[in-house]
């Protein structure tokens, strides 16, 4: 459970980055994430992911139950969102959208199963 946790910690900071550069730069978020809009997203990608990075260091750190039980549930949380994002790129393959590509599906499936870890290990054992 503990690598999991890690490995959850470090797709946060992976997206918290990501996030940060998208606040910055809306630009570039529109060309990587093929999306038009404000730098808002690249905020709301960068806080979300932070609190539940916060959450989870505290638990891997101190080792605290309820700590725990909160990083896991934000974390199941953000992983339902990526795996939405996943569903919709997978979709858009399906139906041949130019702005569909593998790259970008298989790094959603990645988040989705990174961000779940910790659940996924709970439920199927681990």
């Amino acid at each position: 459970m503990q690598f999991a946790l890690w490995l959850s910690a470090a797709a946060l900071v992976i997206v918290i980055v990501l996030g940060l550069r998208a606040f910055i730069d809306p630009q570039w978020a529109a060309r990587v994430f093929r999306v038009e809009g404000t730098s808002g997203l690249g905020a709301a990608l960068a806080g979300a992911h932070a609190g539940a990075l916060i959450f989870t260091a505290q638990y891997l750190l101190n080792g605290h139950y309820l700590v725990g039980v909160i990083a896991a549930g934000a974390l199941a949380a953000l992983a339902a969102g990526w795996g939405g994002a996943f569903v919709s790129e997978v979709v858009a393959l399906i139906r041949k959208a130019p702005r569909a590509h593998v790259y970008v599906v298989a790094a959603k499936l990645a988040m989705t199963l990174a961000a779940g870890a910790p659940w996924l290990l709970w439920r199927f054992g681990g």
